[in-house]
């Protein structure tokens, strides 16, 4: 099976913004990470990182607005002006992540059909 490389990274860029913003989360339930991910300055380096290996792909307004959004919370949850991560935030960069998870499986899938 092939990936859809932009996909992917862009699906990783968008779960490594939520996870990285969910270690400031105090209610968030430790327990149900099936690895550790590290504290918040590991989680953030990684959030950046695959940010920048997303963007080498381009960017949408969709995408520059969700990047500039999560770094707006980075911001003010380390120099704890919010105490808390946006619920709103988290849920979308969760959700976007995850549905660009499966179309880069179907895009991947779909080629293989072709191909075959």
């Amino acid at each position: 099976m092939f990936l859809d490389e932009k996909l992917a990274d862009w699906s990783a860029a968008y779960l490594a913004m939520w996870t990285a913003l969910e270690s400031f989360d105090p209610k968030a339930d430790r327990w149900s990470d099936p690895i550790d991910f590290g504290g918040p300055e590991k989680r953030l380096s990684a959030a950046e990182q695959a940010i920048a290996r997303a963007s080498r792909h381009g960017t949408d307004p969709d995408s520059t607005r969700d990047i500039q959004a999560f770094r707006q919370q980075v911001v003010g949850l380390t120099s704890h002006a919010s105490q808390v991560p946006d619920a709103g935030l988290l849920q979308h960069l969760r959700d976007r992540g995850s549905l660009l998870a499966d179309e880069s499986v179907t895009a991947a899938n779909t080629a293989e059909q072709t191909r075959l």
